[in-house]
């Protein structure tokens, strides 16, 4: 239970919010679960140390939202979090909450994430000099792009990145971040609005992408550097950068 100290596998904390309080206290923590169970937690605040949140070994743990709470997965107020292997689902507002500039700099690695509102802001532009990745993952958004991207260092890499919005990208940035890359990622979206008739890029404004899959409807890649993709849409594969 949650009056467990937390700091060995025979006395651990019952719930994820409850270890990552702890983990917070002190500089490059690591929160372990170490089963495969079902945590119906949200907006679990991270407040003054970056920390790491990780499923050991073959656990498979699963993180579910509260649908209709307008809820993250997690609330860092400072960048530097690492997020690895967790199943998160059903959170209205998305993966990581970043109403703070400086939490915009995280790792995603090895996750999955579905049911999701959207879009996860990543890459913090107060710092563009900060990294973030997303690695190994798979991310659906239900409401609006998966991804959109701030001015910092953000590199998208194995991952598949979708959402069934109509008329929305699966990954959007702006041509002013020139530090966003993607490669070897899967990208599949709904950009034709069919009410409007208009065509969305489904990798939109991204500076770099190399290596990719992009299907769907409507246009595929706005890149300033595009090599090795491959393109399956309805619309225009390439969208000229200007």
């Amino acid at each position: 239970n949650d009056s467990n100290a937390g700091t060995s596998q025979s006395a651990p904390k019952l719930t994820i919010e409850a270890a990552c309080n702890l983990a917070d206290n002190g500089a490059d923590n690591v929160v372990e679960i170490i089963d495969s169970g079902v945590y119906s937690e949200g907006d679990i605040d991270i407040f003054s140390n970056p920390i790491t949140v990780r499923a050991t070994g073959s656990n498979k743990p699963i993180m579910d939202g509260d649908s209709g709470n307008d809820d993250y997965a997690f609330v860092p107020y400072i960048s530097g979090n690492v997020f690895q292997g967790l199943h998160m689902r059903n959170y209205d507002d998305g993966l990581i909450g970043v109403s703070n500039a400086n939490a915009k700099s995280f790792i995603l690695s090895g996750c999955i994430g579905h049911f999701l509102g959207g879009p996860q802001s990543i890459g913090n532009t107060a710092a563009p000099t900060q990294f973030a990745e997303v690695n190994q993952c798979l991310i659906l958004s239900e409401g609006n792009a998966a991804f959109s991207c701030g001015n910092g260092k953000v590199w998208f890499n194995n991952s598949v990145i979708a959402t069934n919005k109509v008329g929305y990208p699966a990954l959007s940035s702006a041509q002013s971040n020139a530090n966003i890359t993607a490669s070897f990622c899967t990208f599949i979206g709904s950009g034709l609005n069919n009410s409007s008739g208009r065509s969305y890029n489904i990798v939109n404004q991204v500076y770099k992408v190399i290596n990719c899959i992009v299907s769907g409807s409507g246009d595929g890649i706005n890149a300033n550097n595009s090599t090795y993709n491959l393109v399956n849409v309805s619309g225009d594969p390439f969208i000229a950068w200007s």
